[in-house]
């Protein structure tokens, strides 16, 4: 295990004592290491889950208003439907009309 060098005062270790060149304190910093990169993933996968949902509500808002501007774009088009239609009865009557005069002057 360790070993004590003669000379130095009984009780007293210096690194090159330990084995493998260790520091005292490996542990701990691996250990701090460990926490600190768990901790920087946690907060990364946060931050990409907020995101990625904030993406999704855009693209939810952003279909629901194509919906809209399709569906008010189908109305304008009926309604432009049905006036082309009403202004086409109302010129076939004024031709008949016009048709009917014409037979009475006669």
């Amino acid at each position: 295990m360790r070993r004590r060098r003669r000379g130095n005062k009984v009780g007293r270790l210096v690194m090159s004592d330990n084995e493998g060149g260790e520091s005292k304190s490996l542990g701990a910093f691996l250990l701090g290491f460990l926490t600190g990169v768990l901790v920087c993933l946690g907060i990364g996968g946060a931050l990409f889950f907020v995101t990625q949902r904030n993406v999704l509500m855009e693209r939810q808002r952003a279909a629901e208003m194509e919906e809209v501007a399709r569906m008010e774009a189908e109305s304008a088009r009926d309604a432009e439907m049905h006036a082309r239609m009403e202004a086409e009865k109302a010129e076939k009557a004024l031709r008949e009309a016009t048709k009917e005069k014409d037979k009475k002057d006669r």
